[in-house]
Formats: C-alpha cells, sequence, structure tokens
C-alpha cells in the first residue's frame, strides 16, 4: 500500500508543525545513490511516541503511474523481545558526508522505559540521519531509530510499541508490511 513508518520529529518542521509532502528517495542497492523519483503524503502521526505514517503518492514526479508491487516491503516483528548481544541491522542515509545508503551491525545492549515506552538500547553512535530508519533483526523491523544520547548509544522505538498505531491508519487491518524508504538486500 506504499506505507512508509518514521519518527514525527523527522516530518516537522523547527515550529513542530508537520509538513504534509515529502520527497521519498529509493535505491536499488546500499552502493547506489538514491533516485528521488516519488513523493508521499502524510497519513497521521503521533508526537507523545514520536511516530508518523506516510504513504507514497500514486504518481511519481514524472507523472506515472506507483506500482506499490514492484518496492521491496519490510515486514514487522511484533513479537520481537529485545534480548542483550542480539546483533541487529541498522540502515539509515546520513545526512552528513554520504551519498549513498549506510547499514551498521548494531548490538542490543538492552532495554530502557522513557516517556512511557519501551526503547531498544543498541552499542553505537552514528552520525546524524539515522531517525525514522528501521533497526532490523532476522530481516524484519523490530524498532525504529528515534534518538541518540550523548553520542554514546542509540535507541530504538520498540515496534510493538507502535502495532495500534499502524492498524489504526492501514488501509485494512491485515498484517502488511510498511516499506522501508529504500529497496535494498539485506
Amino acid at each position: 500500500d506504499g506505507l512508509l513508518l518514521t519518527n514525527n520529529h523527522v516530518v516537522s518542521k523547527e515550529n513542530g508543525n508537520a509538513l504534509t509532502t515529502f520527497a521519498i528517495c529509493m535505491s536499488s542497492s546500499i552502493s547506489s545513490r538514491p533516485d528521488c523519483k516519488y513523493t508521499a503524503s502524510l497519513i497521521t502521526k503521533d508526537e507523545k511516541k514520536d511516530i508518523a505514517l506516510l504513504r507514497i503518492d500514486t504518481t511519481d514526479i514524472d507523472g506515472n503511474r506507483v506500482d506499490y508491487s514492484k518496492f521491496t516491503p519490510l515486514s514487522l516483528n511484533f513479537d520481537y523481545i529485545p534480548k542483550a548481544q542480539d546483533t541487529t541491522l541498522a540502515i539509515w542515509y546520513p545526512s552528513v558526508g554520504a551519498d549513498t545508503i549506510t547499514q551498521t551491525v548494531w548490538v542490543v545492549a538492552g532495554t530502557q522505559q522513557y516517556n512511557d515506552f519501551s526503547y531498544i538500547k543498541t552499542d553505537t553512535a552514528i552520525a546524524p540521519g539515522s531517525s525514522g530508519w528501521p533497526l532490523l533483526h532476522d530481516g524484519k523491523i523490530i524498532g525504529v531509530n528515534t534518538f541518540t544520547m550523548w553520542w554514546a548509544l542509540w535507541y530504538a522505538l520498540v515496534v510493538s510499541q507502535i502495532k495500534d498505531f499502524i492498524h489504526t491508519h492501514e488501509k485494512d487491518d491485515t498484517n502488511k508490511s510498511i516499506l522501508s524508504t529504500q529497496q535494498f538486500q539485506s
């Protein structure tokens, strides 16, 4: 269905108001520079959970109809329970010094409660630009990269914390996958 999951702070202006239209860049591999030929619209956001849901528009920037079935969706693992020492894969497009998608192995350092929500705490400090991107375990999304503390640890909102949010705003209430903001092989 062309759904994209990200952070609220990624889709918001500095004054806190949400943007409404977004450029969506995709890449056929992590070594290729993303091509920004799609746009998306904001469906909804949750400021407290710091998440937002977008949908890729039905036509691309050239006016061609978008076939959502050509995108590689990432499945959500709502049942994952974070365990220290689990190996995860973080994928993002750094906002500083990068032309391509970056992927890094992160190790789960534990969990942390913050603002009434559970976060996966990982051992890796990274450059800005990771917010809103997926944290994967066994090829499925287990978290949404959300914030860092002291540039020493990175925190991802546990995807089970947003299951109701996603199902409430999907076209129907089946277990659909969420598209990442790029196509890649993991």
